[in-house]
C-alpha cells in the first residue's frame, strides 16, 4: 500500500480546518466543498466522517447523517458521543425505538448521563410509553445531582461550543481519538427565537423555590375549584368563541381563585417563569440555559404532581386547540400549556420579539384583564391593532409588526383567514 505523502496530508488537514471552520459560521455549502475534497483523500478518515453527519444534520438531511453515524456507531461501539448523536437524529425522524437503542447504549459509556436519561425519558414519552418516560425523567434529576446537569458530553469530551458542532482534538501526544460532540445544541433548530422550547440549547436543573411568584397575595384557607373560560377559535360559532358545550376531553385544569390555577399532570408540561406558587408530587424542574439578556422564557416541568400557578392579578382562561391548525399566543399571555400542544418560539416579521406557536391537541393556560374578544379575519379584511391587545391568533395567517400612525406603541397586521383573540375593555 503506498504511502501517503506529506503534500497529501497537509492539503487533507487543511480542507478538515477550512470545513470546520465553514460549519462553525454557518457556511454549509463551502464546508460541503472541502468535506467532499477531503473524503476523497481518506474516505474512511473518523474526522471527515463525523464532519460530514454534522452537515447533514445543519442541512436537514436527516436520513444521510443517520447514515454516516450508523456506520460511525457500528466501528466506534463503545463512543458514548457517537451514539448519542445517532440517537438525537433518530429521535427527529420519529424513529423511536432505534432512538431509544442508541440512547440506552450510550448509557453504558456515557459520562454525562443526565443530558443521556433526559432524551431517553422523552423518546419514551413521544412513543406513549409514559411510566418509562417518568422513571428516566427521575434517574436524570438523581444523576444531575452528582454530575452537574448537562454540563459534560461523552466519556471525555468537554463542552463544546453552541456554534461549533464538529469533532475536538485530543490533546498533543495522546493516543485518545477525536470524539464527536452532540448535536443537542442545534436539535430542531438554530436561531435562538426560532427554535423548539425542547432541546433546542442546553436544558439545566433549577430548583423550584427558584421559579416561584411573587405578589399572589395569600392563599384562600379553603380554595373552591372553579371551572375556566374555555375559549376555542376555529369553529363556527358566533363572534365571542366561548365554548357553548362540554368538551371532548374535558381539562384537568382548575381555578382556585380568578388568578390561581391548579394543574396536575404526568409527563411533562409548559408554564412561565415566575408563576409557580407551589408543587405537589415526584416534579422536575429545568430551564433554557439563558444566551442573551432575554433570559428564559417557559420552564419545563417533568415528573408526576400537580403546579400552583399564579397569574399576578390577572384573569385566567383556557384557550382549547383541537382544529388541526396552527395557533399563536403571544408570550406575556402564555401562563401554561400542555406538551401535547408542542410549543415553540418563531419570529414575527419586522419584530424583535417573538411569539408561541402551537401544533397539537390540548389546553393553553392565558391571561387577561378585560374579556376577550374574537375577530374574524378574511383576505379583504385584515388585522390591524395594539401588540399590548393582542391574545392569539388562529388559521391560515401571516403576521408583521409595524408603528401606529402616532408611534406610541408597536401594532400588530394580521392577513389571511382566521381568527384574533383580543383583550376588550
Amino acid at each position: 500500500m503506498p504511502a501517503v505523502s506529506p503534500l497529501s496530508t497537509g492539503l487533507f488537514e487543511t480542507h478538515v480546518q477550512r470545513a470546520r471552520t465553514f460549519l462553525s459560521e454557518g457556511k454549509a455549502d463551502l464546508a460541503e466543498k472541502d468535506l467532499a475534497e477531503a473524503y476523497l483523500l481518506k474516505p474512511r478518515d473518523v474526522n471527515v466522517l463525523s464532519l460530514l453527519g454534522v452537515l447533514y444534520f445543519k442541512q436537514g438531511r436527516l436520513e444521510r447523517a443517520e447514515e454516516v453515524f450508523g456506520k460511525l456507531a457500528a466501528s466506534s461501539p463503545n463512543d458514548a458521543a457517537i451514539l448519542f448523536n445517532l440517537g438525537l437524529i433518530n429521535f427527529k425522524l420519529n424513529r423511536f425505538r432505534e432512538a431509544e437503542l442508541a440512547f440506552t447504549q450510550a448509557l453504558a459509556y456515557s459520562s454525562d448521563k443526565p443530558r443521556v436519561h433526559f432524551y431517553l425519558a422523552a423518546t419514551y414519552e413521544r412513543h406513549g410509553r409514559t411510566r418509562e418516560a417518568i422513571h428516566q425523567y427521575r434517574l436524570a434529576r438523581s444523576a444531575s445531582d452528582h454530575t452537574g446537569a448537562f454540563r459534560q458530553h461523552g466519556a471525555q469530551t468537554t463542552e463544546i461550543p453552541r456554534d461549533l458542532a464538529a469533532d475536538t482534538e485530543p490533546p498533543a501526544g495522546s493516543n485518545t481519538k477525536p470524539i464527536q460532540a452532540p448535536l443537542d445544541n442545534d436539535f430542531r433548530g438554530g436561531d435562538e427565537d426560532d427554535e423548539a422550547l425542547f432541546g433546542a440549547s442546553k436544558l439545566i436543573q433549577v430548583p423550584g423555590a427558584d421559579l416561584q411568584a411573587k405578589d399572589h397575595g395569600p392563599l384562600p384557607e379553603a380554595p373552591v375549584a372553579l371551572r375556566p373560560e374555555v375559549l376555542r377559535l376555529g369553529s363556527e360559532e358566533e363572534d365571542l368563541f366561548l365554548a357553548p358545550r362540554v368538551p371532548a376531553v374535558a381539562p384537568k385544569m382548575t381555578l382556585k381563585r380568578r388568578d390561581l390555577l391548579q394543574i396536575p399532570f404526568e409527563g411533562r408540561i409548559f408554564f412561565k417563569r415566575g408563576a409557580l406558587v407551589s408543587s405537589e408530587g415526584h416534579v422536575t424542574f429545568w430551564v433554557k440555559e439563558s444566551k442573551s439578556t432575554s433570559g428564559e422564557r417557559l420552564v419545563i416541568a417533568t415528573g408526576s404532581g400537580s403546579l400552583l400557578l399564579a397569574a399576578a392579578g390577572q384573569g385566567i382562561g383556557l384557550l382549547q386547540s383541537d382544529q388541526g391548525r396552527k395557533l399563536w399566543v403571544s408570550p406575556d399571555r402564555i401562563l401554561a400549556c400542555e406538551d401535547a400542544l408542542q410549543p415553540r418560539y418563531v419570529q414575527i416579521a419586522a419584530m424583535e420579539a417573538s411569539v408561541l406557536e402551537m401544533d397539537g391537541n390540548g389546553y393553553a393556560a392565558l391571561t387577561w384583564k378585560g374579556l376577550p374578544t374574537c375577530l374574524r379575519v378574511h383576505p379583504d379584511q385584515p388585522f390591524e391593532g395594539p401588540l399590548s391587545k393582542v391574545i392569539a391568533w388562529s388559521g391560515s395567517l401571516e403576521a408583521e409588526m409595524g408603528l401606529s400612525p402616532t408611534g406610541d406603541e408597536p401594532t400588530l397586521f394580521i392577513a389571511g383567514e382566521g381568527e384574533v383573540l383580543v383583550e376588550g375593555e
